[in-house]
């Protein structure tokens, strides 16, 4: 019981942290940056919430691939109980709340497709955290994170101004490289493995409801804007280097 009550307690803690790190940004790029400072409130509020992602993806990435990496994580097992996959899941849960916390608060932070990706998130890792079942496939949700360092960095070189540098020109490799590996690749294996579960395990039938959705969905939901926004950053990287406006 009382370990079943540790990973609402790092929710709510990782909640509070994120929402703290968001604040926490205004007040250093605000002490140490003219550039934040002569910005409009709305971009300085997207320079906090690109401060935090960046934050945030290191401990989840660094976690969901060690335990990738350095565990026993069986991709056909249905009912398999991983400690290391709810930490994650309980972090991300909280990280998931305040995204969307902020995203209410300030509408410039919010789109459509970003919106129906948290809110799969949150089912997620909602999911993740109190059930012990499928925790290959949860700990695959998080290990998208490692991309996500370069890609909100690449905006934060942008409002900055350094766009035109070779800072931003090899962020945007590590950022098309990690994307490939981490929500390519990594998904498609996922996916494969998904799908052989799905055909060969009866135990998967025999899952909760809204566990069973919760994988299908979320399999479906983030394949799609993965190869989508991969789509868009090989058009963005092709321009960028062959010289047409982006």
């Amino acid at each position: 019981m009382a370990l079943e009550t540790y990973y609402p307690l790092i929710a709510v803690c990782s909640f509070l942290t994120w929402l703290l790190t968001f604040r926490l940004s205004r007040e250093i790029f605000g002490r140490f940056s003219v550039t934040y400072r002569a910005m409009t409130r709305e971009k300085q509020v997207s320079v906090d919430d690109n401060f935090k992602v960046i934050l945030h993806s290191i401990p989840v990435t660094v976690l969901s691939w060690y335990t990738y990496l350095c565990t026993e994580l069986p991709p056909e097992g249905v009912w398999y109980d991983s400690p290391w996959v709810r930490l994650e899941a309980s972090i991300y849960l909280g990280y998931a709340c305040t995204d969307l916390l902020l995203m209410a608060l300030h509408t410039q932070l919010s789109t459509k497709l970003y919106i129906a990706h948290h809110c799969m998130s949150l089912y997620c890792s909602y999911i993740g955290m109190n059930y012990p079942c499928m925790a290959f496939y949860g700990n695959t949700t998080i290990m998208m994170e490692l991309s996500n360092s370069s890609v909100f960095l690449r905006y934060l070189l942008v409002d900055f101004g350094y766009k035109n540098t070779k800072y931003y020109t090899w962020n945007g490799v590590v950022m098309l490289v990690t994307f490939f590996v981490a929500r390519v690749v990594v998904t498609a294996i996922a996916t494969f493995n998904l799908i052989k579960v799905m055909a060969t395990q009866d135990d998967f039938y025999e899952l909760p409801l809204q566990v069973s959705v919760c994988y299908v969905l979320g399999c479906l939901l983030f394949n799609s804007l993965n190869y989508y926004w991969f789509a868009l950053m090989c058009q963005g990287f092709v321009k960028h280097f062959s010289g047409k406006k982006e």
